[in-house]
């Protein structure tokens, strides 16, 4: 889906189910099916609501005050016993989106490239930005075109790049683009199979309190402040392709939370959980806990605990925030995340993305979109034709499924060179 996949997340829902209504459960399926920036709000709530769940009592969306704030925990007995109210709020960097159109400026790339007959991927962007806006109200924007200029920018300047990759296939290259408001280099790599990006950090914060971590905490904390819940209040904090750190080059969540917590002294907590950029491996969770030291209500021993040891209940993350964000807007994972140019091959086996043989027998892919999704190229022999020429034959086909994923794989197994196609031996 986006951080986990769509299997796990219908497990989590029918988890949830012991302390969610189904209506409540509808609006989270449907939110999920539009696969848009919306549903990914829903998968951090689904996510927090049951990892909570299995750390403490909760009741999701239940009338306290005027307001049904997301949870309701409960924990302990008697003289221990300890309650706490929270709301659930993914921040995004939308308007930094808008003004940094990086990742849209680079899908444009590889569509208008594979129409001029280059396969989309090589590429290579390398942006440069500047800081703009008066001084602590700062932004950086990059010095890319704006989603309007795509067409104008790529005819102007694009074109006769690619122009001259077509005619020199095999041979990298690179173009510089510098114009008033433009200055960007495109790399050509051919020999490379993915598009890579790189440009200063528009997430940065360069101000304590015009950004969206702090307008995200104010809209929640006077929601909460409208439950008149006589106990300790706060927000989990969820980052989309916003950096949660803790320390940024600038302003980091620690500055945003004290600035905030000095504003707002009915809160007690921000609880921070956020999955960083892949830098290879296994990606965590991050997850801090901030605490108001002027809060009337604050946190009981086993509520910290509590809330400390939430990101150790989620589901491993496969993909980043960043990530996860940039997929919503990619028509091939609207309905999960698949295989796609995947293959593993040795000797004696094959294994395929299931789902690309089913769409390759049902005729939604051709021949060359088979080859494409297997990541087998025109300069090499196919996977199954090189099985054929050293005259292998099948002896059998297995299923390995995988639960946690959004597809699973086909095994295929080839034996000796049967002398049914290879050449008879003399012995």
């Amino acid at each position: 889906m986006a951080l986990v996949s769509r299997r796990t997340l219908q497990r989590l829902i029918r988890e949830n189910a012991a302390f969610t209504t189904l209506a409540q459960r509808e609006r989270q399926a449907a939110a999920l099916n539009r696969a848009n920036a919306e549903s990914l709000s829903v998968e951090w709530e689904i996510l927090v609501l049951n990892g909570l769940s299995r750390l403490v009592a909760i009741r999701h969306e239940v009338s306290v005050g005027k307001r049904f704030p997301d949870v309701l925990a409960h924990l302990g007995t008697g003289e221990t016993a300890e309650t706490f109210v929270a709301d659930i709020a993914t921040v995004f960097a939308d308007a930094n989106e808008e003004l940094n159109p990086i990742h849209a400026f680079s899908e444009d790339l590889r569509k208008r490239a594979k129409k001029m007959g280059l396969t989309g991927n090589g590429f290579q962007i390398d942006a440069r930005g500047s800081r703009q806006g008066q001084p602590r109200k700062q932004r950086m924007v990059l010095k890319v075109p704006a989603k309007r200029d795509f067409p104008r920018v790529f005819d102007q300047f694009v074109r006769p790049f690619l122009v001259q990759c077509v005619s020199k296939p095999g041979t990298s290259g690179e173009t510089t683009v510098i114009t008033d408001t433009l200055d960007f280099t495109i790399g050509y790599h051919p020999g490379r199979t993915t598009t890579g990006m790189s440009y200063p950090s528009y997430t940065t914060n360069y101000s304590v309190t015009h950004n969206t971590i702090f307008n995200a905490l104010k809209g929640k904390a006077a929601q909460l402040r409208a439950t008149a819940f006589d106990g300790p209040r706060g927000v989990i904090l969820c980052g989309a392709d916003v950096n949660l750190s803790r320390r940024q080059t600038v302003f980091g969540l620690e500055a945003i939370t004290n600035e905030f917590f000095r504003q707002n002294k009915s809160l007690a907590f921000i609880l921070s959980l956020w999955v960083p950029q892949r830098k290879g491996g296994v990606m965590p969770y991050k997850t801090d806990l901030y605490e108001n030291p002027a809060a009337p209500h604050p946190l009981g021993v086993g509520s910290r605990s509590a809330l400390l040891r939430l990101a150790a209940q989620l589901p491993q993350p496969l993909e980043d925030g960043v990530n996860a964000v940039n997929q919503l807007d990619f028509w091939r994972w609207k309905k999960g995340k698949y295989f796609y140019g995947w293959k593993r091959e040795s000797r004696y086996m094959v294994e395929i993305s299931a789902r690309v043989l089913v769409q390759y027998l049902a005729g939604q892919i051709d021949r060359q979109g088979f080859l494409e999704a297997l990541n087998d190229n025109g300069k090499v022999v196919p996977v199954f034709e090189r099985r054929l020429k050293h005259g292998q034959l099948l002896t059998d086909i297995t299923f390995r499924r995988e639960p946690d994923q959004d597809d699973d794989w086909v095994v295929f197994h080839f034996g000796e060179p049967d002398p049914a196609m290879a050449p008879i031996k003399p012995e």
